[in-house]
């Protein structure tokens, strides 16, 4: 089969169609690829500044759940289940302990609690747009998005009706995440060269917890 441009991602290729969920776990293990629909999408390689935001998250998010056991982190490559056709591999995932029962040791059977996205210059439309429909639709609460190129970060919370509604910072730029109680990201750490270090983390979660 061809291979040709995805027609929403100018930059990114198509390695196959009419593909299962099932069929991508199995015969795409081993490649940085998403399943859209069917569709078989080779993903771009990450760059440092993404690859760092990630592990920021990571410290970030554990750092909390050592303190409150509430739920477990998952990140990039592990899959997560959005459709009968559908797989993405969300950079962050905080799955929460009710659901789970939905994650074995190859991926995540339904939306996790809480999904973050760092938007690189190939996947704007797809973390703005895509995955926005189809986080919602698969029932995750929580889905953020960090664009490091525009220094933005845009949040959406799931309503009592099931839909994505934006959030926004308090006055002083701190994001209290709905599925974590008492945890606030002050966003302009985020655009700080370098970011935050381990102990920084700590420090910080603990302060917001009164520890």
């Amino acid at each position: 089969m061809a291979v040709h441009e995805h027609p929403l991602e100018n930059q990114e290729t198509i390695l196959a169609t009419g593909v299962s969920f099932e069929d991508w776990l199995r015969d795409y293990d081993d490649t940085f690829t998403e399943l859209e629909n069917g569709v078989v999408i080779q993903m771009s390689p990450v760059r440092l500044r993404h690859s760092n935001l990630s592990q920021f998250f990571i410290m970030f998010f554990n750092a909390y759940l050592s303190e409150r056991p509430i739920g477990v982190v998952q990140a990039s490559p592990f899959a997560m289940k959005t459709g009968s056709k559908s797989g993405r591999e969300p950079d962050i995932m905080v799955i929460l302990h009710e659901r789970l029962i939905h994650l074995t040791d190859t991926f995540m059977g339904s939306g996790a609690d809480l999904c973050i996205e760092i938007v690189s210059p190939e996947s704007v439309a797809r973390d703005y747009g895509t995955k926005l429909g189809e986080y919602e639709a698969a029932g995750v609460n929580e889905y953020v998005i960090i664009d490091p190129q525009r220094k933005a970060a845009t949040f959406y919370q799931r309503t009592d009706e099931g839909l994505f509604k934006p959030a926004t910072e308090d006055r002083e730029g701190n994001y209290a995440f709905a599925m974590l109680p008492d945890l606030k990201l002050p966003v302009a750490v985020l655009w700080r060269d370098p970011l935050p270090n381990l102990l920084e983390i700590v420090r910080l979660v603990e302060g917001q917890l009164g520890e």
